[in-house]
């Protein structure tokens, strides 16, 4: 089986007898990411012909997933009775980053502990939809919708968001009582785009948007100045200009291949795989997977290593390594130096409500 893209060529998959994906080849580049599965068709290894680590993959009686190995970290996961995620945890090198999750008995999250020992208490409604994140959010009101009318945090920080008949965000306001931190308002058009966004609180976030029969952005007035933007036939932007200073873009079989501003000129390039390996002032390299591996900048490499389900897990320059936790739903909980430090992060509807820094918090977020 293949498919074949302006961008990349020809891209060949192969399958099984059941259909499942066994390996993978895109263009030319010469390497193949090769999967295997067991009886019940669950995946269970994904190796890379460049050295990039394998993971392995096991689960439980109940199919649900157990752990994620690679030589770069392995995860653990545990469920109750109900297949509720009890714990989880991430191990990179010697550090081992432990979440512990409380559930009641109607099955609703009712607290998280973090690594630090943090614990976030959650209350729900008959619903099953989030009341309180405590002790960073005391309070969340709802629209009918289940859309968040009210958030009160734990410093008195008060938001409130207005919906219109068609319940999309019509305004946003938070303030403590005596200053409004935010006070938006937003409009749309007849299918939906944002055409306008009102700073009540100041004129810093007052945007202006124009789009044109297909629903691109054409246009978009701030406080930065006036920005229009063109496409090419098939989509692609062409030229971008600002405040009279014009960029204009060239491509080769889709891919960008140069950005000419008025006085210079960047030269953009691609990897087999079609990864851009190149913008200009940084070089970016991919691990076998199409992972951003790392960025050089000519001032400062940054790399980026990530585990067997190709989640980022480590962020590190030549003075320090930063250890990153996402959840097994994708919610960034940390971000940890193995040394001392730290960020968490407390959520309500996987929006992030607040950033604890080490032992400071900051609500609202």
């Amino acid at each position: 089986m293949q498919e074949i893209h302006q961008e990349t060529g020809t891209t060949v998959y192969g399958r099984d007898n059941v259909g499942n994906m066994t390996s993978k080849e895109i263009g030319t580049s010469g390497i193949v990411e090769t999967r295997t599965y067991d009886d019940l068709n669950r995946l269970t290894s994904i190796s890379y012909s460049d050295g990039t680590p394998t993971a392995t993959f096991t689960y439980d009686d109940n199919s649900n997933l157990k752990s994620v190995t690679s030589s770069a970290a392995s995860r653990s996961y545990t469920y109750d009775q109900n297949d509720n995620l009890e714990n989880e945890s991430l191990t990179v090198g010697s550090a081992t980053y432990n979440v512990t999750y409380g559930i009641d008995n109607l099955d609703h999250l009712a607290s998280v502990t973090y690594p630090s020992g943090r614990t976030v208490n959650f209350g729900t409604n008959a619903l099953g939809w989030q009341t309180q994140a405590t002790p960073y959010v005391s309070s969340v009101d709802r629209h009918p919708s289940g859309a968040i009318d009210t958030m009160t945090f734990g410093n008195g920080v008060v938001t409130t968001q207005t919906l219109d008949s068609r319940l999309r965000p019509d305004t946003l306001v938070s303030n403590n009582g005596q200053v409004d931190f935010v006070d938006l308002g937003m409009g749309y058009d007849n299918v939906g785009n944002v055409t306008n966004i009102v700073d009540n609180a100041g004129s810093l976030h007052n945007r202006t948007i124009g789009y044109d029969d297909v629903n691109r952005m054409t246009s978009a007035t701030g406080s930065w100045g006036t920005e229009t933007i063109t496409y090419d036939g098939r989509g692609n932007i062409d030229t971008r200009e600002r405040n009279g200073s014009l960029q204009d873009y060239y491509y080769n079989s889709d891919r960008l291949t140069y950005r000419v501003f008025p006085t210079f000129f960047y030269t953009i390039t691609h990897d087999l795989r079609g990864n851009m390996t190149s913008d200009g002032p940084n070089i970016m390299v991919y691990d076998g997977a199409n992972n951003l591996a790392s960025i050089d900048n000519g001032a400062k490499v940054i790399d980026y290593t990530y585990d067997g389900a190709n989640t980022r897990i480590s962020r590190s320059t030549p003075t320090d390594t930063t250890h990153v936790l996402y959840s097994l739903m994708g919610d960034l909980l940390g971000e940890y130096d193995p040394s001392g430090g730290f960020k968490e992060y407390i959520y309500v509807d996987s929006k992030t409500a607040a950033k604890a820094v080490d032992d400071t918090t900051v609500v609202g977020q």
